[in-house]
């Protein structure tokens, strides 16, 4: 059947005993199949179930002509998806890959992925292509439905054949049976190499699992354990990787030269193996699902057992048909995170292969890329903390020695310009006022009784004692005006907690409240000691708070201070940076983030390595 390119999907692993039973049910199946075209047939409809599919099509191409069948969950869409699959199995079937495409339905919100693989076997080359719909939205899942299609369709496959072959059939279809039975792959390859043993009477048996273009040690038989890293393991691993190079059975043991039925090749590591087990007889089988090869076996037999020809054919004849169904158990056994794993490192793979259009955009896009970071230039920008200082601080005091009688407002407030913040108590004030009042009645009527008598020198006193009662009283009426503590302008209440001061006897000009105008705010930047050197009043700076870190504010660095200071253990510089338009209203004193100092265009392989560069040249310096 045709090869993915693809790795298994994406599923959790305890689906492994489910697609076991799967497999299974479909042998079961296919077992009362008596001809190609009801092999598939018969295989359409258990693809369309396993798979969930609203549209699964067939092309095939058998002795009478060309089959097209489909099975449709939906008739009123059958039409378009099958537009969509005749594309993609034509496609498919001529490039001799398998492949999926993905397309979105708005109407009912959901996206499905096409997925097809073209059919083929060893006798007739190709004979046709499936196409599935399914629903699917990631790339890694659908590539990962193809290569369970391609184990499904192998398994179909086979059993088509064995029905072209009597003689073959109950082989083949055993040999699935078998697979479907166990409910893992460890399960199942360490059964395969006990019985393996025991029905050639051989000493060891070992299987290796092809990864690439290397061979994993999977199980040996005797043994629960494989350790990788132990010098036998290690051994019969590389051996097992020398038969997978050379694509054919590999034996090394003791032949005349002149035996015409000689079955030792020669090859270096088994002879290397067969010299470090005593004159042991070696040999290794690769095990193919149509032209990939998936496994390897690795046999010892006894001193003086040799290996023949026909034996080591008939090993390789007997456990290759059953290699699609530990494909489909080894995808069951996988991880989420393997899966994914495969999936990149076959992707990445992919860049590296000889002659491939992938390796050669690669290249150029790393051409391009050295180029750019060896003459190409970019913005230069520096990251430093930055908190929020309003400007135009103003201190509210007591206008006058007194208790505090009302208090309108708290820290965080925003108020609006002439609104009342603080009144302080005026009972006093108030009596006082009065009392001036009425000296100030009497001695305007002594006046006028001296001035009518013409007593002069009464009048005069009088007089005097009127102006004095004035000045008093004009002093007394400005308290009380002052009394009301007003807001200058629109602005921001910063400090003074004065709820739990009332009735509080306060001095005159004690700081009551910290009051800030509104949009009059600046930021404070600190700049690090080793980029002291780069900023310059004007530079554009985009700061960040965290408050709300999605929205950048434009400022412009309007002062440097010429000494350092130190902040949490750090030298720095201090820098103020003004906003270039309008402040956002939301924006509060103390409000901290990140500000973001654009330089300028500097190479840019001096932006990524400036830092070490001048370490180390500071290094050498002190040498």
């Amino acid at each position: 059947m045709s090869q993915s390119t693809q790795s298994p999907p994406v599923e959790k692993a305890s689906e492994s005993r489910a697609l076991t039973h799967s497999a299974s049910d479909l042998v079961a199946s296919l077992k009362g199949c008596t001809s190609l075209r009801s092999a598939y047939m018969t295989g359409l409809k258990y693809i369309a179930e396993k798979f969930n599919s609203p549209f699964v099509a067939l092309r095939l191409d058998v002795d009478s002509g060309t089959v097209e069948e489909h099975v449709a969950s939906n008739n009123s869409a059958t039409k378009a998806w099958s537009r969509h699959c005749d594309g993609m199995m034509l496609s498919s079937r001529y490039r001799e890959n398998s492949q999926a495409k993905f397309f979105a339905a708005k109407r009912i919100k959901q996206t499905f992925a096409v997925l097809s693989v073209p059919l083929t076997n060893q006798e007739d080359g190709s004979i046709g292509a499936m196409a599935v719909v399914v629903v699917c939205d990631r790339r890694d899942l659908a590539s990962a439905l193809l290569s369970e299609l391609f184990a499904i369709t192998a398994i179909i496959d086979l059993q088509a054949q064995a029905s072209r072959r009597p003689s073959g059939s109950k082989q083949e279809t055993s040999a699935l049976s078998k697979v479907a039975a166990h409910a893992s792959l460890n399960e199942f390859c360490f059964t395969l190499t006990n019985s393996l043993k025991s029905n050639i009477a051989c000493d060891q048996v070992a299987l290796g699992l092809v990864r690439g273009k290397s061979v994993k040690l999977f199980c040996v038989s005797g043994f629960d354990d494989v350790f990788p890293r132990s010098p036998g393991s290690q051994q019969i691993q590389q051996a097992m990787c020398e038969c997978l190079d050379a694509g054919d059975v590999v034996c090394y043991q003791a032949e005349s030269e002149s035996d015409e039925s000689r079955v030792t090749t020669g090859h270096h590591l088994h002879k290397q193996w067969y010299a470090s087990l005593g004159a042991f007889p070696v040999a290794s089988i690769p095990l193919f699902v149509g032209e990939k090869c998936v496994a390897v076996v690795s046999l010892r037999n006894p001193g003086g057992n040799s290996f023949s020809r026909p034996l080591l054919t008939k090993v390789q004849e007997l456990v290759t048909p059953m290699m699609p169904g530990l494909m489909l158990l080894e995808r069951a056994d996988q991880t989420a995170v393997q899966r994914a794993l495969k999936e990149t490192g076959s992707y990445a793979k992919s860049f590296t292969q000889p002659g491939s259009i992938r390796r050669k955009v690669l290249a150029a896009v790393l051409l391009v890329a050295a180029a750019w970071v060896i003459f190409g230039k970019t913005e230069y920008r520096i990251a430093v903390p930055c908190t929020v200082q309003s400007t135009g601080d103003l201190q509210l005091s007591a206008p006058f020695e007194g208790a505090i009688a009302e208090a309108f407002v708290r820290p965080g407030e925003e108020v609006t310009a002439g609104q009342v913040l603080v009144r302080m108590d005026t009972d006093a004030l108030e009596s006082q006022r009065n009392k001036l009042l009425a000296e100030l009645r009497r001695a305007n009527i002594a006046t006028l009784q001296a001035s009518t008598n013409g007593n002069v020198a009464e009048a005069a006193e009088s007089q005097a004692d009127r102006d004095i009662a004035k000045v008093q009283l004009e002093v007394v009426e400005r308290k009380l005006a002052e009394a009301t503590i007003r807001a200058p302008s629109n602005g921001i209440i910063l400090e003074g907690q004065l709820n739990p001061r009332l009735g509080e006897i306060v001095s005159l000009g004690e700081p009551l409240l910290r009051f800030a105008p509104s949009g009059r705010w600046d930021v404070d930047i600190l700049v690090p000691d080793s980029s002291a050197a780069e900023i310059q009043i004007g530079q554009l700076v985009n700061v960040a708070v965290s408050a709300r870190p999605e929205i950048t504010n434009p400022m412009r660095i309007v002062q440097i201070n010429a000494e350092s200071q130190v902040e949490q253990g750090q030298n720095v510089f201090a820098a103020e940076a003004e906003f270039e338009g309008s402040p956002p209203k939301w924006l509060r004193a103390g409000m901290t983030g990140v500000a973001r100092v654009e330089v300028g265009r500097r190479p840019v392989w001096w932006v990524w390595a400036h830092r070490v560069i001048d370490s180390v040249r500071l290094q050498l310096w002190k040498l």
